[in-house]
């Protein structure tokens, strides 16, 4: 028996990635944002206040995400606008990964960790670069504690960006999804 066409090499390496693919339908993915438990939450006020309300974590996240219907909290999207503009990266390391995965250098798993961390990592980068619109002086002043200037939008205690987002491994999909 000969060598194999190239076209039996391709089709080799195309039935490996295709029984891969199969064993992945309906199984792990990653989630990043705020956990459906961080809802139920208390929002912590920055050191050397009081609280001021009720809302949880994952509330004000959606109210700085897509702002208030009378304009009094602007949208300042940090995750819809992060995944608009890094989705290209997060798909070239997903190929990068799924290549690893492959040569038998890296587990699904791991690559989905590794994948959750960046999306993770490249949000919290967003919100320190100061999402626009900037805080209307009357917030800056019930921000500014201890000398230190509160003007960072979406940042006041830090719990929401550095202690809540987060991301998770799912290792198989809900009969529902």
């Amino acid at each position: 028996m000969g060598r194999p066409s190239t076209k039996d090499e391709l089709t080799a390496f195309g039935k490996k990635i295709q029984t891969q693919i199969d064993k992945l339908k309906g199984k792990p993915y990653v989630e990043m944002g705020f956990p459906e438990e961080q809802f139920g939450t208390q929002q912590k006020p920055p050191p050397g206040q009081t609280p001021t309300g009720t809302l949880t974590v994952g509330q004000i996240a959606v109210i700085n995400e897509f702002g208030t219907d009378d304009d009094h909290v602007p949208e300042r999207s940090f995750l819809r606008s992060t995944f608009d503009v890094m989705k290209p990266k997060w798909l070239r390391l997903t190929d990068k990964y799924r290549n690893a995965i492959m040569e038998g250098k890296m587990t699904v798993m791991k690559a989905l960790e590794l994948i959750g961390l960046v999306q993770v990592s490249d949000v919290r980068l967003k919100v320190k670069a100061r999402i626009p619109p900037p805080n209307a002086p009357s917030t800056i002043k019930q921000k500014t504690v201890n000398g230190k200037i509160g003007d960072v939008p979406l940042i006041d205690s830090g719990q929401m960006i550095n202690e809540t987002l987060t991301h998770k491994v799912i290792p198989e999909r809900k009969a529902e999804e």
